[in-house]
């Protein structure tokens, strides 16, 4: 199974647009940005969930900001997301981090949940 994983390596980087892969030995401080990068993609994740199921449709009805309004920051938000898990797993992949592999299927189906609820926001506009 490792000798799969280490063969699909460099396809999963240049989906990513690596340029390099890293060396077998990953230095302390490159895993340390590793998880630093998944620590902000989750993160971000709650913030994202609180402002999207609390705040966007009980909050800004009560201020008087509904509508479209919101379906934009929605959007906005999503659009962040997807960014935040590219980000996380480019930075996964560049340093070689050892539960890459864990991650993975977790952010393609959080990339998919995200580009789902795009999809219905833009469906709503239209």
């Amino acid at each position: 199974m490792q000798n799969t994983l280490n063969r699909l390596d460099p396809l999963i980087a240049r989906m990513l647009l690596i340029r390099q892969m890293p060396t077998p030995l990953v230095k302390q401080e490159d895993s340390e940005k590793a998880q630093q990068a998944f620590s902000f993609a989750l993160l971000f994740s709650g913030v994202r969930c609180i402002l999207m199921y609390v705040v966007l449709p009980f909050i800004l009805p009560l201020i008087g900001l509904a509508g479209n309004f919101s379906i934009w920051i929605d959007i906005a938000i999503n659009l962040v997301a997807i960014g935040a898990i590219f980000y996380s797993l480019r930075r996964f992949w560049q340093t070689g981090y050892e539960r890459r592999w864990q991650y993975l299927p977790v952010a393609l189906v959080a990339l998919f949940v995200l580009i789902a609820f795009i999809g219905l926001d833009i469906a709503t506009l239209i």
